[in-house]
């Protein structure tokens, strides 16, 4: 790598296949956080953990002291396992399969290797890194908010997920909603005489809907969305249902912001849905960085002497811990890593090792950029 950092190809690999091997979807992440601590300490890094709750930890991997504090952060929980992303590690040429291969255990194998590097390479600072190897993000999302509420903070922050190899400074935030309609039920013959809760239902989704299609769009990122996941009610054709619920997905796009959607929901209730009753699920933030700061500039300049192209600063539909950083500390944060969002989460997860071996010296790079003062 350029700058005299080495970096080993070998460590790299050999901990993204014993960290694959371990299946870790949440709750269950308890047994790769306990073999990161493990590698950490071996590499002579400082560790700490963070719970979340009983025998479910966050982990924080340092080199390093002082300020600047630059983050390197990525997940240990998978989703379960499908097809053929299951928790086992092959080597195919170039390629890495197995579940958690891109998403995310391929990318805690590069900030290590990186932190590896730059220890090896007689990295002094100034300033501090840090890996956060966080829990439950593919589920509710409550292990980087349980870090930050315990008084962690940093200066920068580089949230790993297959972005394909570019910078993700915009994606939007989430708001899951459980809404639940009561209408009153009469033989279907006659359903004038009744309260059909399921078009009820629909009818205020479709509001909702059309509310959102309003809303301005984030160059890179899009638009605000809505997506009915799952709807059901009633019980036969000749009744008019008297119950129905669905799951809704709201992805509120910068430059609008979670408390409006919320707000939104609220007044529609309030303007003629008062047998709808809505519960929110789950809040998380958007990311909406400016591609000009000193954090996207510094990835971009790592890309281009590590990877010989500049990487792209781009838009993300799906949602990131980025969003966190962000919303709570009002600090830098980017979303880079190896792989491609169309593996996270397939029946055939896998992770190009060329991209991944750059990843980490790309991390590596551009800690060194932003700890140079």
């Amino acid at each position: 790598m350029p700058g005299g950092i080495a970096m080993d190809r070998k460590f790299l690999l050999d901990t993204a296949v014993a960290l694959i091997n371990i299946e870790s979807p949440a709750p269950h992440e308890q047994p790769a956080i306990d073999a990161v601590e493990r590698i950490a300490r071996d590499l002579g890094l400082a560790t700490r953990r963070v719970p979340l709750e009983p025998g479910r930890d966050n982990l924080i991997a340092t080199l390093g002291e002082g300020s600047p504090v630059v983050c390197l952060c990525a997940h240990a929980d998978t989703v379960p396992p499908s097809g053929l992303s299951v928790p086992r590690a092959t080597v195919e040429g170039d390629r890495l399969n197995g579940l958690g291969s891109c998403d995310d255990k391929g990318s805690i194998a590069a900030m290590l290797a990186a932190l590896k590097a730059l220890k090896d390479g007689g990295w002094k600072g100034p300033g501090r890194i840090d890996v956060l190897i966080t829990v439950e993000e593919e589920t509710e999302g409550r292990g980087i908010h349980a870090v930050l509420d315990s008084g962690y903070r940093c200066d920068y922050a580089i949230v790993a997920e297959p972005t394909g190899m570019n910078v993700v400074v915009g994606h939007p935030g989430i708001v899951f909603l459980h809404v639940n309609a009561r209408g009153r039920a009469c033989h279907g013959s006659t359903p004038e005489n009744g309260i059909n809760a399921i078009d009820l239902l629909y009818s205020f989704v479709r509001n909702l809907r059309e509310r959102v299609a309003s809303w301005p769009t984030h160059p890179l990122a899009g638009s605000s969305s809505v997506n009915l996941g799952s709807l059901h009610g009633g019980d036969r054709a000749n009744r008019v249902p008297d119950q129905a619920e669905a799951l809704v997905d709201v992805r509120v796009a910068p430059p609008t912001e979670t408390g409006e959607a919320q707000q939104l929901i609220d007044d529609l209730v309030a303007e003629g849905f008062g047998t709808v009753s809505v519960r929110v699920v789950k809040v998380w933030g958007a990311l909406n960085t400016a591609p000009s700061c000193r954090l996207v500039q510094a990835l971009q300049q790592a890309g281009r002497e590590v990877m010989g192209r500049m990487p792209e600063t781009v838009g993300w539909r799906a949602w990131s811990e980025a969003g966190v950083f962000q919303s709570r500390l009002g600090v830098e944060t980017a979303v880079f890593g190896a792989g491609d969002l169309a593996q996270a989460h397939s029946s055939a997860e896998f992770v190009a090792l060329p991209d991944l071996y750059s990843a980490a010296s790309l991390y590596a790079k551009s800690v060194t950029l932003l700890t140079a003062g």
